[in-house]
This record gives structure tokens, sequence and C-alpha cells, in this order.
């Protein structure tokens, strides 16, 4: 009996490790970098209807970065949200070359997200 209750708490004390460990790295602080003049959209207007197109709030010049808050799953498309001028907003990737500049976190950092984990590698830099 003594023997169970030893090897049920040992294996207990590892899958919550082996948890712990895995949220205190899923988390990334992440910028975008502007490689062209990037559209900046509201994001309530990018799933409108057919045909209406989405309203454009700013644009950033090459080289300006900005904090990404999270991806976001929009219909058939995911889509990149940034803090602009206290706003959120949505990164027009998909109309100008942007790059993801990544470096790991802690979840409790300030801009620290785990929602665009395996999402947009391909224009991704690592820090």
């Amino acid at each position: 009996m003594y023997t169970s209750r030893l090897f049920l708490s040992v294996c207990s004390a590892l899958a919550l490790a082996v948890l712990a460990g895995a949220w205190l790295n899923a988390a990334e602080v992440i910028k975008v970098r502007a490689l062209e003049e990037v559209p900046l959209f509201d994001p309530e207007t990018l799933a409108g209807s057919i045909g209406n197109a989405p309203k454009q709030v700013g644009e950033m010049t090459v080289g300006e970065e900005l904090l990404v808050l999270a991806c976001v799953d929009r219909k058939s498309d995911i889509n990149v949200h940034a803090a602009y001028q206290g706003k959120v907003v949505a990164v027009g990737e998909w109309k100008a070359k942007v790059q993801l500049i990544r470096a790991y976190g802690f979840p409790w950092e300030r801009g620290a997200t785990t929602s665009c984990l395996g999402f947009f590698d391909s224009v991704s830099s690592h820090v």
C-alpha cells in the first residue's frame, strides 16, 4: 500500500513539473517590424460583409516596430493584433512585408502572449 502511494505521489509530482515547465516556456514577447509601409486596420472591420474593405486606422513606416498583443483566428485567416497609439489594431501583413521578432518570455511579463505559437514562422526571427 505504501509503495503504490509513493509511486502515485512521484508520478503526480513529475506531471506537475512537466506542466509547469511547459507553461513557463510557452510565452513569447513578440514585436512586428515593418519591412515596407504596412497598413493597420480596425480589427472589428476585418470579417465584414463580402465586398466591404476593412477600415484602415494607421500605417507603419519602414523599420517601425509594434508590440504584438495576440494572433487571432478570423474565419479563414490568422491576424496579428498589435498595440498602436493606445489601441488594438490588426497588422496588414497580407498587404506588405513584415518581420516578427520573437523572444521567449514568462507568462507574467508585459506583452507576453501564447496565441502566436507556430504561426508566422516563415517571417520570424528569434532573439
